[in-house]
């Protein structure tokens, strides 16, 4: 038999799939999302009278339009995003046909899976608490539809306050098969969601290729993407923290790309002043790409990575989860004097049209200081420092992109500045290429290590000189030095800080980025090395996986056992109720004077027997019994005064009655 849904307990399942949402609004496509938000109001809005199931002629233009939507912003709804998002649209379309109290535990015990899904796009911290909310909001939503009790605020509160125990004890129970679970489950190499969000675009930010706009739209992004130890306490000034990234060397007239060549090539010969080398750790977050940013000049690369002929550290796999290397790397070094063939002359192609007023500035610079290509330099330098400003939100381009830049708006952010300078290098027949990264970082004082953010990521320029190989040019340095030498976008741009930048804010900052770091090193990056170390240390040796998962079946019923036993004795801690011992009392004493109480036998029909066959104290037994199940299971079940259970519960230890 179904039971039909009452308003309030409809309005808490609306609830319920909102904060399912908002955990999932981080990657959701922002106008599926705003959509789905929308049919959430809507269905709130339907059922401002009533719980009733939406006409077909208003669900299916709505499914028409959530589908459209999502193959619109996803692409399609094959895959993980896609699939993801659809099973979210899938779960708010099914409140407008919810009218039954099945209905909502199927919302419910989905809303949970789809909480689990969540761990597919993150598992910071800060996200994971916010998923166990979900899961506890989850339970309290499946005891609230399963309740009987009248309708009302007054009821539901009372509801919620116990729902809300009841969940934290389920919840608190499962915790020994976790850790169990955690300890023993047999580790992968990879996680099994190996594909990428996107062939060509990293979460990062910074990808394989750059226009223009690319990295000015990051510079209020301050999402952590790596984070930085010094081993041995020695580190680099501000002015050299440049953290290396794609090498872009081909340009269409509009972007900047990798060069496929250098992939496979050998490493760069690097001549380096020893007392340069500093050693470091790198934690890196999620980047679903295949590069590192090591200090700019890496001289080794971890494990399943290798350093190419350009000098970027690339992985043989994306970067899909959060992943840990030691580097050492010299701040001071000459890189390829001798470089390698075809390197010089892949550094000077250009597009044969495109831009002439460059082109004809840079044959001007060329003409004036003949085969002296310092001085070529020095004149894009000046030219830079004597015309330009640099600026967080750059004017718009035209098809011309080198030529407007220089000749019309002559203010933008640093790729501006490293694309134009690179096209007038190689328009003057001088060798250089593009390095996008990182400049710069954050101090974290509470755990001594450094925070490198998508706000600080930076371009650069590289050219080749005679006798000293492939050198640094940073043209923002011409702009504005500030940026380069104070380390990090908002200590040199004040408009750039948010109110968290400095103070009491950064300070807590600090520390909630502490804490979020010691929980990728102790949960995130718990690895088949790390579990063997742990076991090894309390004596268990083999590691296969035959005695994992042994190990995982035996302590694993161990702790559901435990769980179990928290869980029931929490769920029977009814027991524990003045009025429920009371009344157990009170059967006890009808049951020595000869009147036992039959298994699934009724307070009121139980009392109506026993008054029935102890007519000395009628009166009593049926009044008590009936004042008992209107306390228990009546109106006054959920009464906030507990004056009347406590006098009942007096009342009922004092009854007395002789056989």
């Amino acid at each position: 038999m179904t039971t039909p849904i009452d308003r309030l307990r409809y309005a808490c399942v609306v609830a319920l799939v909102a904060m399912m949402l908002f955990g999932h609004v981080h990657w959701m496509p922002p106008v599926y999302s705003a959509w789905l938000f929308a049919l959430l109001g809507f269905a709130i809005w339907r059922t401002r009278r009533e719980v009733r199931t939406a006409p077909a002629w208003i669900r299916l233009p709505v499914l028409a339009a959530t589908f459209g939507l999502l193959v619109y912003s996803a692409g399609s709804p094959i895959g993980r995003e896609g699939g993801s998002a659809m099973l979210g649209g899938l779960i708010v379309l099914k409140l407008h046909e919810t009218t039954q109290r099945r209905d909502a535990r199927v919302i419910a015990a989905a809303a949970l899976f789809f909480s689990m899904i969540g761990f597919l796009f993150g598992q910071g911290l800060a996200l994971t608490l916010y998923f166990c909310a979900v899961a506890t909001s989850c339970f309290l939503a499946l005891h609230l539809v399963s309740l009987d009790n009248p309708v009302g605020v007054t009821h539901l509160v009372s509801d919620l306050r116990r729902g809300l125990r009841i969940s934290a004890r389920v919840g608190a129970a499962a915790i020994p098969l976790t850790i169990i679970a955690f300890v023993f489950f047999p580790r992968l190499s990879s996680p099994l969601w190996g594909a990428p969000w996107d062939a060509t675009q990293g979460r990062t930010g910074i990808s394989d290729r750059m226009r223009p706009g690319a990295l000015s739209k990051l510079w209020n992004d301050d999402t952590p993407v790596f984070r930085v130890t010094f081993l041995d306490g020695a580190m680099p000034p501000p002015s050299a923290r440049y953290w290396r990234g794609p090498v872009l060397w081909a340009f269409d007239g509009q972007e900047w790309s990798r060069a496929d060549l250098y992939r496979l090539t050998p490493s760069p010969k690097v001549d380096y002043a020893p007392e340069s080398v500093v050693e470091y750790e790198v934690l890196m977050e999620p980047t679903e790409q295949a590069w590192w940013f090591p200090l700019d000049l890496a001289l080794n690369a971890p494990d399943n990575a290798r350093i190419t002929g350009d000098g970027q550290v690339v992985s043989r796999r994306p970067l899909i989860g959060p992943r840990k290397a030691n580097f050492r790397s010299a701040w001071q070094f000459r890189m390829d004097v001798e470089p390698a063939g075809g390197q010089r002359w892949a550094a000077r192609q250009l597009p044969r049209t495109g831009n002439p007023q460059a082109r004809q500035l840079a044959s001007s610079w060329r003409n004036r200081h003949g085969t002296d290509d310092q001085a070529v330099i020095d004149e894009a330098l000046a030219l830079f420092n004597r015309e330009f400003t640099y600026t967080l939100e750059p004017p718009p381009l035209g098809r011309d992109i080198v030529d407007d830049f220089l000749f019309n708006t002559k203010a933008g952010y640093c790729e501006y500045y490293a694309s134009s300078f690179v096209f007038l290098m190689r328009a003057a027949n001088l060798p250089a290429r593009i390095v996008t990264g990182y400049q710069g970082g954050m101090y974290n004082g509470a755990g001594d290590y450094w925070i490198v953010r998508n706000s600080d990521a930076h371009a650069w320029a590289e050219v080749w000189l005679e006798g000293q190989g492939w050198v640094r040019v940073d043209p923002t340095a011409a702009v504005a030095p500030e940026r380069i030498n104070r380390g990090n976008l908002a200590a040199a741009m004040p408009e750039a800080a948010s109110w968290y930048s400095d103070g009491w804010g950064l300070e807590w900052r600090n520390r909630f980025d502490l804490i979020a770091r010691y929980w990728r090193q102790a949960v995130i990056e718990f690895d088949a090395v790390r579990q063997r170390n742990l076991l090894q240390q309390v004596g268990l040796e083999d590691m296969s996986w035959q005695a994992l998962g042994g190990g995982l079946l035996v302590f694993g019923a161990i702790a559901l056992a435990l769980g179990a036993w928290l869980s029931l004795r929490g769920l029977a801690r009814g027991t524990r109720d003045p009025l429920l011992r009371a009344y157990r009392r009170f059967n006890l004493r009808l049951a020595r004077a000869g009147v036992p109480r039959a298994a699934g036998e009724g307070p009121v029909a139980f009392g109506e027997r026993a008054a029935a066959q102890l007519p000395q104290a009628a009166s009593a037994i049926l009044e008590l019994t009936r004042r008992f199940a209107e306390q228990r299971y009546g109106e006054s079940a959920n009464d906030a005064d507990t004056s009347h259970r406590k006098r009942l519960a007096l009342e009922l230890r004092a009854f007395r009655v002789r056989r």
